[in-house]
């Protein structure tokens, strides 16, 4: 870090963060102790070294949040085209929606970030946050897509055929009579799902988003302390998710309570 070296090489690879620099000046010292390669230990972390992480904090939990929440648009979505082919689809498109279905759920989601970032790089060169929200979306389309089935299929049979003896179309059903209450038996693991993919996101560090976790990760590397920045870490994770998490909660009691 004191020549420059460790600047170069995070910039090469668009990890670099112009707060590192004013951090490094204020907790680095003269008595820095270096043990080897791995055991790397630094002096006893400074109170401005904390406040002056916290604005890089911030910024990287906004990107988090603007990252989940990009990718659950785009899984709710594309989760409501897929469960409706499964469910209303011909036997070709029933068959399609499924293959995707299984394949995404049986692989993991670091290999699809991987293959979309890295592995479609000799097609067309996707921003590192683009191809985020597109792995984590698509990964995610595939859970809504069987909620959803589920919840279609969980609505009585009884209701469709009365609303086609009242001459409702099969739009019309699924506008008014199945889809609403589809949507009520979905919203609460739709929650959970929020929640999982909230946390998940922390996985596109690899493809040099610098989010909450990697932004942790810079600061702790650049002091040689992991418990500090890794505490404040897990505060910030705490404080988005579990409020959604106690939301996911609620939505189950009250329709637990509406079905009973």
């Amino acid at each position: 870090m004191r020549d420059g070296t460790l600047e170069r090489i995070f910039r090469r690879w668009q990890v670099w963060d112009d707060d590192q620099g004013e951090l490094f000046k204020r907790v680095a010292g003269p008595d820095i102790a270096v043990e080897g390669v791995a055991g790397t230990q630094h002096a006893p972390l400074q109170r401005g070294s904390v406040l002056a992480y916290l604005p890089s904090l911030g910024r990287a939990a906004a990107i988090t949040a603007l990252l989940s929440v990009l990718s659950m648009a785009v899984a709710v979505g594309l989760g409501l085209v897929v469960a409706s082919g499964r469910v209303y689809g011909a036997a070709p498109l029933r068959a399609a929606t499924t293959a995707y279905v299984e394949v995404i759920r049986g692989t993991p989601l670091l290999l699809q970030l991987f293959v979309i970032y890295y592995g479609l790089a000799g097609v067309v060169r996707l921003p590192a946050f683009l191809a985020a929200v597109l792995g984590l979306g698509l990964n995610y389309a595939a859970y809504e897509a069987e909620i959803y089935r589920g919840a279609l299929e969980a609505v009585a049979r009884s209701q469709p055929e009365a609303a086609r003896t009242l001459g409702f179309s099969e739009m019309q059903i699924l506008r008014l009579v199945r889809g609403p209450q589809a949507l009520r038996l979905a919203l609460a693991p739709m929650t959970n799902d929020f929640v999982a993919l909230l946390k998940d996101s922390s996985l596109v560090s690899v493809l040099t988003v610098v989010e909450l976790t990697k932004q942790t990760a810079i600061y702790a590397t650049n002091v040689g302390n992991w418990i500090v920045p890794g505490a404040l870490c897990a505060v910030v994770y705490l404080a988005m998710s579990l409020p959604l998490a106690r939301l996911g909660r609620r939505l189950e009691r009250r329709l637990g309570r509406g079905t009973a």
